[in-house]
């Protein structure tokens, strides 16, 4: 009777202390999993919405902005189930949760990694970058998830195997793949492209407008260039110490850790961090790169767009306007305008050159 009355007490306090871990992840995750995924499905929605953005680099943050989108909707939310003792340790459903984790966590240094190298590669080649159909950025992004997929699952191997040699293999192999070498070649890739873009001079015999725009290109490279080194120290920061202390703690039955109270404290601060890069990503190149800035503002009614007047005046002011106005007028006009908006698109458009001059 005591002794079951002891067990009964004993179970009663594992379940109470296993209540209030769990509510304290879920109020400090669910904020994130609430913002990252909406901060990420924003990303999707305005990818849909504006055709300006199917740009073949930017396939690319589609995937990687689907990869984060994953973390905030499925990824948090299997952690908070888990972090209530629902999901027992070392079931099959716990070692599904960690494969989803690493593989979304390979998934984002890779897309990390090929995007620094798109951005590499169209700083030293421009010409043949230009000339990179989207299929090849399809490609690329299938295979990311094609690696992380096969990386992730190799821990089903010996998920039922007690012996911490698999866990300390698999730890050291994660740190070196997904961390150590894809970051030696980021940091040796943003060096080179600073470098060969603070090499590049101002052509002497240009005139004062040429000038100009090549000072506004050169600096639209460094800030997308910051952008997307700022993507990449995040993610390390957010994710490398947490993988860090999980090697610790695979080494920790075959070398005693002499002060665990640390080392506990550690993991418990970043198993809550390491989810902010999935919301940092999105905020990064929504607010700093032109082209998803300018697209969240037309999404958002900054910039109206106004049905033009047809007449002949407005046909001969079109030969100066930009292609990505024909994109509106398409939506606009009904079946019957169909010519007249072959015409706009032909000629470049009309319709922000009438808005300029109404202001």
């Amino acid at each position: 009777m005591n002794i079951s009355n002891s067990t009964s007490t004993s179970l009663g306090n594992e379940r109470v202390d296993n209540d209030n871990f769990g509510f304290g992840v879920l109020a400090k995750l669910l904020p994130i999993a609430v913002a990252t995924t909406f901060t990420n499905g924003l990303v999707l929605v305005l990818f849909y919405k504006r055709k300006s953005l199917h740009t073949a680099s930017n396939y690319l943050l589609l995937s990687l902005a689907s990869s984060d989108f994953l973390t905030g909707s499925v990824n948090i939310p299997f952690f908070i189930a888990f972090s209530f003792g629902i999901i027992p340790y070392n079931s099959l459903p716990a070692r599904l949760i960690y494969v989803i984790q690493t593989l979304l966590v390979i998934s984002g240094s890779y897309h990390i990694l090929v995007i620094t190298g798109d951005i590499h590669f169209a700083i030293a080649k421009p010409l043949r970058h230009q000339s990179l159909a989207k299929s090849t950025f399809w490609k690329l992004s299938f295979g990311v998830w094609i690696i992380s997929a096969a990386f992730s699952a190799v821990s089903f191997a010996w998920w039922k195997d007690t012996s911490p040699i698999y866990n300390i293999a698999y730890s050291s192999s994660l740190l070196f793949i997904v961390f150590l070498v894809p970051y030696i070649f980021m940091i040796y890739a943003y060096v080179k492209m600073f470098i060969a873009i603070s090499k590049r001079k101002i052509p002497g015999q240009e005139n004062n407008s040429q000038k100009s725009r090549f000072r506004k290109k050169q600096g639209d490279k460094k800030k997308s260039i910051i952008v997307f080194a700022t993507m990449a120290v995040t993610h390390a920061v957010c994710w490398m110490p947490y993988f860090t202390v999980m090697l610790i703690y695979s080494i920790a039955p075959l070398v005693p850790i002499a002060d665990t109270n640390s080392v506990d404290k550690v993991a418990e601060v970043f198993a809550i961090i390491r989810f902010l890069t999935s919301l940092i990503n999105p905020l990064l190149y929504i607010f700093f790169k032109r082209d998803f800035r300018e697209a969240l503002r037309m999404l958002c009614g900054a910039k109206g767009i106004r049905t033009p007047n047809i007449s002949l005046t407005t046909k001969t002011r079109s030969l100066s306007l930009r292609e990505s106005s024909s994109t509106a007028l398409h939506s606009i006009f009904s079946q019957e305008s169909v010519m007249l908006s072959n015409f706009c698109k032909i000629n470049k458009g009309f319709t922000d050159i009438l808005d300029q001059e109404k202001m």
